[in-house]
């Protein structure tokens, strides 16, 4: 679900502290499995595996400011052939693909039996490596499953992020403390996931494209000091990602509607650039940082801009590039 929320200040003051507490599902950790083998487990506060630097895009949007140092905690506690013998969740297999052991495990996903998902993941898999169904309590697991993090920003805003990778629900809850009052979001992806009928073919989709399994919604509530508090109606979809795609591509590419006139106008100041997009992603290589160290990472320590020009992003250079995380940007370069 997307949830559009102008970084509008006007109802709390100036934002101090940002607390979020995302849940993305059990579900999602099959998608981390893939990634094991090739030497590219980046960990879920990287983009790879579960998306939380759109966490830090978004809070960074929110509150018009920039990340400045990062420390934060991970562990593997819940997935894992370890924790998966301990729980006694632990199936012996691979992949589910034609497993007789992962018929009865609720955690096994059947990509042979939805259409969409097979043509993207095991059709694909000869020319991508990217095998989607692996055993979530396999013994090469090592992505970290619960997180906490912290993040002190420029402006002397902080945020405290959690996420617990294994929950029975999906979606996440923002709270901003500002000096005027509180704002608090939640955003409900799915209220609960029942257990898989192994009898029949898989119902399961393509992440974002419809609408989960009792699908919740999204709500707003501000409390201002001294006043009772009020919510906010949220209007909000399902589809592709919950009309953010088509958001995107009509801004990438105009709108479908060939006849129709493009917007171009962004109060919102939705439209992120290299910089935005490298910032994000540092927070989410800082904290792996800090899970390995037990030390706060400065994000000058990790990338730096070099500017050309005081309107133009011309470089950066760091322990992003050097980790092939981020390939090298070419510098915008204008002949004066």
């Amino acid at each position: 679900m997307t949830v559009s929320v102008s970084p509008d200040r006007s109802c709390c003051g100036i934002w101090v502290k940002v607390y979020w507490a995302e849940v993305p599902g059990a579900s999602v950790n099959v998608q981390m499995t893939s990634k094991r083998s090739s030497g590219h487990a980046e960990g879920m506060t990287v983009p790879a595996t579960a998306g939380s630097d759109e966490a830090s895009e978004l809070v960074n949007w929110w509150l018009g400011s920039e990340p400045q140092e990062v420390f934060g905690y991970g562990r593997l506690g819940f997935y894992g052939a370890d924790a998966g013998i301990r729980h006694g969740l632990r199936r012996d297999y691979q992949r589910a693909y034609n497993s007789p052991q992962a018929r009865d495990d609720p955690f096994a996903l059947d990509i042979s039996g939805h259409q969409g998902l097979r043509e993207l993941y095991l059709d694909a898999e000869s020319d991508s490596g990217y095998i989607r169904d692996r055993n979530v309590f396999d013994g090469e697991i090592s992505i970290e499953d619960d997180m906490a993090v912290l993040v002190r920003y420029v402006t002397g805003a902080s945020m405290s992020y959690h996420l617990t990778a294994y929950s029975p629900w999906e979606g996440y809850r923002v709270m901003f403390n500002g000096s005027a009052g509180r704002l608090e979001l939640e955003v409900v992806e799915s209220h609960w996931q029942p257990r898989p009928d192994q009898t029949v073919p898989t119902t399961g989709a393509i992440h974002g494209e419809v609408a989960m399994a009792n699908a919740g919604g999204a709500t707003i509530r501000v409390r201002r000091l001294w006043e009772p508090p009020t919510d906010t109606f949220v209007a909000g979809g399902h589809g592709g990602h919950g009309g953010g795609d088509e958001r995107m591509l009509t801004a990438l590419y105009g709108p479908p509607d060939l006849g129709a006139e493009p917007v171009s106008a962004d109060a919102a100041r939705q439209s992120a650039n290299q910089r935005d997009g490298a910032l994000a992603l540092a927070v989410g290589v800082a904290a792996n940082e800090c899970f390995v160290t037990g030390q706060p990472v400065r994000i000058a320590d990790l990338v730096e801009f070099r500017r050309r020009r005081r309107d133009e992003l011309c470089g950066y250079q760091g322990l992003l590039g050097a980790a092939g995380v981020i390939p090298e940007l070419p510098c915008r370069r204008r002949r004066i």
